[in-house]
């Protein structure tokens, strides 16, 4: 299965870069984000894991949250907030197949400190459809699991699959991305997952991907699963900002 591509390749795709911004389209001389777009929202440690709320104005609690979540994920970890300039550099490489624009996100992610409740655990990147890895040619959470794993010095297992094909799930309500993920997922082998999973996403919505994917790995044996996204939303939307400003920049890019 296509993960990631060399690094000779790499620098091969870098040098027919236009030395501008990907996000913004200012020409900056050299390959890579502009200042201005180079700055994600940093995600605080005072906000509820469950519902990205602050602590002190979830109205829930963690507990209440974790128990909402039928005790099927440990906790939610993201560094960033999606903000404009993620979704924009996102829709290009989701939407546009722009496989070489994961390099932003490669330098930014060796240095990164492993979350003391993340020890011990293997990465499990959450799975496209192979109809879709094959029409995108790659899976961003893939190529996240192997940076992660070359930061934090741990394991990556690639048995969680996707066996049924879908719609995307950015221009839908939490309810719908519900039942469009119904039986979707599998664990692929008879050994059990490992005892401890970190599930890795690109983006945390409304979670009910990741909800799908942790209670297979729970059913087929796994006993402690954490999530780890690179980006999550802003919880009073609900999911949905994420979708309109892809609808947006999809008309935008019609005209």
């Amino acid at each position: 299965m296509f993960r990631f591509l060399s690094n000779s390749l790499d620098e091969s795709l870098a040098f027919l870069f236009s030395p501008s911004c990907p996000i913004c389209e200012l020409f900056t001389g050299s390959v890579g984000l502009c200042s201005r777009c180079s700055v994600f929202s940093e995600v605080g440690e005072e906000i509820c894991c469950f519902c990205s709320r602050p602590q002190i104005s979830c109205t829930l609690g963690n507990q209440e949250c974790k128990k909402r979540w039928g005790n099927l994920v440990e906790s939610v970890r993201s560094p960033w907030w999606l903000n404009e300039e993620a979704k924009r550099l996102l829709f290009l490489i989701k939407f546009q197949k722009r496989f070489e624009w994961m390099s932003v996100f490669r330098e930014r992610l060796l240095n990164i400190a492993l979350p003391d409740e993340l020890r011990g655990g293997v990465l499990v990147p959450v799975p496209v459809h192979p109809k879709r890895l094959l029409g995108r040619g790659f899976n961003q959470t893939e190529i996240l699991a192997h940076y992660l794993s070359l930061s934090w010095n741990i394991e990556v297992e690639y048995r969680l699959k996707k066996v049924k094909e879908t719609r995307a799930q950015s221009q839908m309500t939490r309810a719908e991305r519900s039942r469009n993920l119904i039986d979707s997922f599998e664990w692929d082998d008879c050994k059990t997952p490992p005892p401890k999973v970190i599930l890795v996403d690109d983006v945390f919505t409304t979670g009910e991907t990741v909800r799908r994917c942790a209670s297979v790995l729970k059913e087929r044996g796994a006993k402690l699963v954490f999530v780890w996204a690179l980006f999550r939303t802003i919880p009073h939307n609900e999911g949905l900002e994420m979708a309109s400003s892809f609808r947006g920049l999809t008309q935008k890019k019609s005209n």
